[in-house]
């Protein structure tokens, strides 16, 4: 796998590593895996999970809030809920090959 593959196909190089990781898994020697990429996406992987969750947490807070300061008041229709655009266009990437 060429070297730049993490920065040019991040979702080639992500299925390329999982084989390698379950290789390695199943005791077989390999080489090539890049091992300080994976451990960046591992913690990314969990920060994302945790930024969500407080997202979530802070949403739920404030319907809370609205319900118990508001009670007789009409549910409005969802609001726009922006999501933060992640630092590698993961997806993007993917649907450009796809196209």
């Amino acid at each position: 796998m060429p070297d730049d593959l993490y920065e040019r196909d991040i979702l080639t190089w992500s299925e390329h590593q999982a084989e390698l990781l379950r290789r390695l898994a199943r005791g077989e020697r390999v080489n090539g895996v890049d091992w300080a990429h994976v451990v960046e996406e591992i913690e990314d992987v969990g920060l994302s999970q945790f930024n969500a969750v407080q997202c979530d947490l802070r949403l739920l807070i404030v319907h809370l809030l609205k319900v118990h300061g508001w009670p007789g008041a009409q549910p409005l229709g969802k609001r726009d809920r922006r999501v933060p655009a992640k630092r590698r266009p993961t997806l993007r990437t993917f649907y450009a090959a796809e196209n």
